[in-house]
């Protein structure tokens, strides 16, 4: 037994790419059980190149998915569906990285899943949110850079926007992988949870009740009307 923070909790997660991988990972290096759910195709980061370490397997793709365990699971059909309520029943929490209603239609947020588990944690984390004209837009680290700013702050001066050269945005979720730890709270009062809802909100620890669910915004750009310059150096 290890005495790492998350020891003895289990997480199960619905991702791909990056932010959502991202986070869990670092769930899996505090302790976490971290039980990677894909489709039959497998999370497409499997086939990203240039490096491929064999079928359906990349570096970029064990990058980011260090320390966790994987099951394929059809999720829509009636026996994958059975199967992962059976894992829900044995976890303490459900991520998913998908973006606006689709977990609601996928039924893997805690309106869907509190009958199988009332205690169960659900993290969304996603680019525009679970409301509004743009939750279902998709979220990409290119897009968020571009409409963030970040890309015009980046090149050459004469030339066009170009993006930074690793994935910027796919940091942000980590300030709700803590989350995680409200069964730890439920089980010893002692530890002391803290709560998040959107991008840009700092983290306050608390000691009352854990809620169920909780979102993470990852981009939510202001206009501020202020223009950026690019300069030679």
């Amino acid at each position: 037994m290890s005495d790492k923070p998350l020891e003895g909790i289990r997480v199960l997660t619905l991702e791909q790419f990056g932010a959502g991988p991202y986070g869990t990972m670092f769930l899996a290096e505090l302790g976490a059980e971290v039980i990677k759910i894909e489709a039959p195709e497998g999370d497409p980061s499997r086939q990203v190149g240039p490096y491929r370490l064999g079928k359906d397997d990349s570096q970029y793709f064990q990058a980011w998915n260090l320390g966790k365990k994987s099951v394929t699971l059809d999720i829509k059909s009636e026996e994958g569906r059975r199967r992962f309520e059976a894992l829900v029943k044995t976890a303490d929490c459900v991520v998913n990285n998908l973006r606006g209603t689709q977990p609601a239609k996928l039924g893997i947020d805690y309106a869907s899943l509190k009958s199988v588990k009332p205690s169960i944690v659900c993290l969304h984390i996603s680019a525009y949110g679970r409301a509004g004209k743009r939750a279902d837009w998709p979220g990409y680290d290119f897009l968020m850079q571009a409409e963030a700013g970040l890309m015009e702050l980046t090149g050459d001066p004469d030339g066009a926007p170009t993006r930074v050269g690793v994935s910027a945005s796919s940091t942000e979720p980590l300030p709700s992988c803590p989350l995680v730890a409200m069964p730890q709270h439920q089980r010893d009062p002692s530890v002391r949870v803290a709560h998040a809802n959107a991008a840009g909100e700092p983290l306050k620890p608390s000691n009352s009740p854990p809620t169920a669910t909780v979102d993470q915004v990852v981009a939510e750009p202001t206009v501020t009307g202020l223009r950026s310059e690019r300069a030679h150096v």
